[in-house]
């Protein structure tokens, strides 16, 4: 159980420093609540979720017996690591010179359904593509060693970081109020950027533990 809870907060936080850097999909969340309403983010970050949960789900049927070979596994857990070790260094290069902002209220979409864009700003942005196919691989591998209910541990506390993020922001946007004072959200990106490149070291350690001691998967 304690390992699952840590599946989970850290999935949380990683997804968290992920969520809280500008990008396509919190372009449209501003753009589309401050012209439709608030209830046009949860149908957003719906769509994400969708798109996200189906990446998993095919990534662990891909990767459920590929990381049975410590290859394999040492492989994807470098990758992972050397992606968040690079993301982490923009953000904190970014919150350390300034160049941060909040303020993207152009409309980043123009589909009819927020959750059909949800899943079109998602999957549009190269970034989002990158992240899965190294970092979120990387947990999918270390998830499904403790079988399916780590994988949910997983994709719950990911998919909980965009929706404790966005929602929010939706609330803010939709109040009409300041989002964050500059120098607030330059600290918070600071703070993503350390995480994540704390977490990149952590794979990286991993990937050479699993080189000295190739770890097995439980029986199907």
């Amino acid at each position: 159980m304690r390992v699952l809870w840590g599946l989970f907060a850290t999935s949380l936080l990683v997804g968290l420093s992920g969520a809280v850097a500008p990008g396509p999909l919190l372009t449209a969340v501003i753009g589309d609540v401050a012209r439709t309403g608030f209830w046009t983010a949860p149908l957003l970050v719906l769509g994400h979720a969708l798109l996200e949960l189906v990446t998993v789900l095919a990534l662990a049927r891909g990767l459920a017996r590929a990381i049975r070979n410590p290859l394999v596994l040492r492989t994807i857990a470098a990758l992972g690591g050397i992606t968040l070790l690079v993301l982490g260094g923009d953000l904190a290069r970014s919150a350390w010179i300034g160049a941060v902002h909040l303020d993207e209220t152009q409309t980043a979409s123009a589909a009819a359904l927020p959750i059909l864009t949800g899943v079109v700003v998602s999957v549009s942005n190269p970034y989002w593509v990158l992240w899965w196919v190294t970092v979120g691989a990387g947990y999918t591998a270390l998830a499904l060693r403790h079988g399916t209910a780590g994988l949910g541990a997983f994709y719950v506390g990911h998919i909980m970081a965009d929706f404790g993020w966005y929602v929010p922001i939706a609330l803010l946007v939709s109040a009409g109020q300041q989002l964050f004072d500059a120098e607030v959200y330059r600290v918070i990106i600071g703070l993503a950027g350390a995480f994540l490149i704390a977490m990149g070291l952590f794979f990286i350690v991993l990937a050479v533990r699993w080189a000295q001691s190739a770890p097995t998967m439980p029986a199907e």
